[in-house]
């Protein structure tokens, strides 16, 4: 006998009044891993759309950039420095 014979088996056994509280432990446990389900593919959903959305840096592209800082550093005038790297930070992230 699989469980669900034996569980067809009590329910048949049970009171009318009995019935509907196993009814509606049954919606409850039926909702509750619908919930769990659903929650775990939208992380899913999260984890795969962050992946995608995320830059993929290519080799060297930072050896490139440390060359331009460095060529700016050079200047004198802090103010042109903080802007720069500025742009720079923004450009490449």
């Amino acid at each position: 006998m699989t469980i669900r014979d034996s569980t067809i088996a009590k329910l048949q056994q049970l009171p009318e009044p009995l019935l509907q509280e196993v009814s509606d432990f049954i919606d409850f446990i039926t909702q509750k891993h619908l919930g769990k389900t659903a929650e775990s593919q939208t992380e899913e959903k999260l984890v795969e759309v962050k992946e995608e959305t995320q830059p993929k840096l290519k080799r060297g592209n930072l050896s490139r950039l440390r060359g331009i800082a460095k060529i700016s550093a050079a200047t004198d005038d802090p103010d042109s420095k903080d802007d720069y790297v500025s742009y720079l930070t923004e450009k490449y992230k």
